[in-house]
């Protein structure tokens, strides 16, 4: 039903979109690590054509550098809303 609303040329332009922001993506030189063990070059992988638009509807990233996540212990220290911490 929605092919007839949609031109084929608008989902062809968009889906050609998603795989250009993709391979900029893969190819971008920040989103590179060394493997420590074998001194390897580990790039980015997009495995999913839907990763632009996932990553536009990101709000918050949490970072864990204390190790508090991976022994599953994690503290409520408190809480800002609007500005006010609570």
């Amino acid at each position: 039903m929605l092919m007839r609303l949609i031109p084929l040329d608008l989902i062809i332009n968009t889906e050609l979109g998603k795989i250009v922001v993709s391979k900029l993506i893969e190819s971008d030189h920040e989103m590179t690590k060394i493997d420590d063990q074998t001194g390897d070059l580990i790039t980015c992988k997009v495995q999913s054509m839907q990763l632009p638009e996932e990553l536009g509807a990101v709000n918050h990233i949490f970072c864990d550098k204390t190790g508090t996540l991976t022994k599953n212990e994690l503290v409520f220290r408190g809480i800002s809303i609007s500005g006010n911490l609570s």
